[in-house]
């Protein structure tokens, strides 16, 4: 008898493809902010009686922008440095990281809505100072869950105690 052999099927429409880390990272993060800013824009729009279709694609172009601004840095520092493992897909950011992002943000947004490259500068100090006190914020956010992560844990040990 002849052994036959098994040609390898195609691979089907329900493969998927790993993409990067910093693209898997990112995409989902830059969809999500276009639909708030598509948002955010109609809404705006609405509230100044001015055209939504401009209002609207502005805001979804810069709000990834400003968003992409303090995630690639992050992911850049991130793998470049090699903080963490390669098999973490998680890219806290950190207080400069959030300050890049607001500068780039900043500057598109300054372009756009000021009228020009002079409002570049504006836009860019404005929302890198904003972006890096949210920065803060939410670095001092995830220590004070941590501490409140750990308490939880030392409460529960001393009720097993009991």
């Amino acid at each position: 008898m002849e052994a036959q052999q098994i040609a390898p099927s195609p691979p089907s429409a329900t493969t998927k493809t790993p993409l990067p880390r910093p693209l898997e990272h990112l995409g989902p993060r830059i969809l999500l902010t276009s639909l708030v800013g598509l948002t955010l824009g109609l809404s705006l729009a609405t509230l100044r009686n001015a055209s939504p279709l401009t209002y609207a694609t502005n805001m979804a172009a810069t709000l990834p922008l400003c968003t992409t601004g303090v995630l690639l840095p992050t992911v850049a520092i991130h793998e470049l440095t090699d903080l963490y493992s390669s098999t973490t897909t998680a890219y806290p950011p950190t207080i400069p990281t959030h300050a890049i992002g607001g500068l780039i943000g900043g500057t598109g947004l300054g372009t756009i809505y000021r009228a020009g490259p002079r409002g570049a500068i504006p836009g860019a100090i404005m929302f890198g100072a904003m972006a890096a006190a949210g920065g803060y914020a939410e670095s001092e956010w995830v220590k004070f869950k941590e501490a409140e992560r750990i308490r939880r844990i030392e409460e529960r040990r001393e009720s097993k105690r009991d």
